[in-house]
């Protein structure tokens, strides 16, 4: 989420499964690129990959991410028009025959987000099929999780064909149980995609430059038996610091199910709940509930002082660089270095 362009990649690129390594035990993880299990079975975060998709196409020139495309009204309608069409086709469960950016067809050709369902559903079963053929050892635990995961991924190949893809493709309001009211945060329409576009602009590429004074800061906040949940503090905040330099708003959106892909852990929610409890007794965090996995947070001004925005990944020997090219267990790891080497 801090390098939009890396995410567009990571929403249309033919990535390996991690469900079929030798020694099977899956965890409800990535998938492709940051697409948890949850994406394919409950469809979390999905609006967030089709506004990413959204404003590659109707910003960025069509044969070069790297270059904006100038924007007249005639122009923008064309844009939005062809962007639409993108949007579809990523998401069709038809093979794609007409003319469309490779990266948004599947490996069996339909729309690559259907593809990366059945894809899925092809490796869990034939994970199973190696367990129960003894190629593989497993325990039954294992075994009835990899069976419940097929039967929901054919759920979800069945709903997204029969249902959901249905209403995306009319723009109604439509989610799994039926027709919802607008402001159902699991509901997508192309209307609201290509609003939401349009409103954020360009794919933006940024860095955030957190200095060591903070973590002294939050040495005095965090008690010991907290401590693990820093680095996903830190990176919510590396989040709001460049939303808020964006619309100076004290308050700033954040996402349960975007998180959980982009730090490509399950339940973020669970985490955030934790430190927003720990920060929140020192008045140094608030939150206001949105949706049930959108909420509004707040960051006092006493932990972001001194926190830098850069467009690129230079590092300073003063600050803990927060990039999208750094995994999240090496930034872990740059943590407890600048606890041992500046807090204890």
């Amino acid at each position: 989420m801090l390098n939009e362009f890396k995410e567009y990649y990571d929403y249309t690129r033919d990535l390996t499964l991690s469900v079929n390594s030798a020694k099977p035990r899956f965890k409800s993880g990535e998938i492709y690129g940051r697409l948890l299990l949850e994406s394919i079975t409950k469809r979390s975060g999905i609006d967030r990959a089709l506004t990413i998709i959204a404003r590659r196409f109707l910003f960025h020139e069509l044969n070069d991410i790297e270059k904006l495309t100038e924007l007249d009204d005639a122009v923008l309608k064309k844009r939005v028009s062809d962007t639409e069409k993108y949007l579809l086709d990523w998401c069709s469960d038809q093979l794609i025959a007409v003319e469309t950016p490779n990266e948004l067809i599947g490996k069996y050709g339909n729309g690559r987000f259907y593809d990366y369902m059945k894809d899925a559903h092809t490796a869990f079963s034939n994970l199973i099929k190696r367990i129960e053929s003894n190629e593989i050892k497993s325990t039954e635990a294992h075994l009835k999780d990899y069976k419940s995961t097929v039967s929901r991924i054919e759920k979800s190949i069945l709903n997204w064909s029969d249902g959901y893809l249905p209403g995306l493709t009319k723009n109604r309001f439509f989610s799994m149980t039926g027709m919802k009211n607008k402001y159902d945060n699991k509901i997508v329409t192309l209307d609201i995609i290509i609003a939401n576009a349009i409103n954020e602009g360009p794919l933006k590429h940024r860095s955030v430059l957190i200095p060591f004074s903070t973590f002294k800061r939050l040495n005095e906040i965090f008690e010991s038996p907290y401590r693990s949940y820093m680095t996903d503090f830190l990176v919510t905040t590396a989040l709001y610091v460049v939303n808020k330099s964006e619309n100076d708003n004290d308050y700033q959106m954040i996402n349960d199910a975007y998180m959980s892909n982009w730090l490509r852990k399950k339940n973020f929610h669970r985490s955030f709940r934790i430190f927003h409890d720990v920060l929140s007794q020192k008045e140094h965090f608030s939150q206001e509930i949105v949706f049930n996995v959108t909420k509004k947070i707040h960051i006092s001004d006493e932990l972001t002082e001194g926190i830098l925005l850069s467009n690129s990944n230079t590092t300073n020997e003063d600050y803990l660089l927060i990039s999208d090219n750094i995994p999240l267990k090496d930034l872990k790891k740059q943590i407890s270095t600048i606890y041992t080497l500046y807090i204890t």
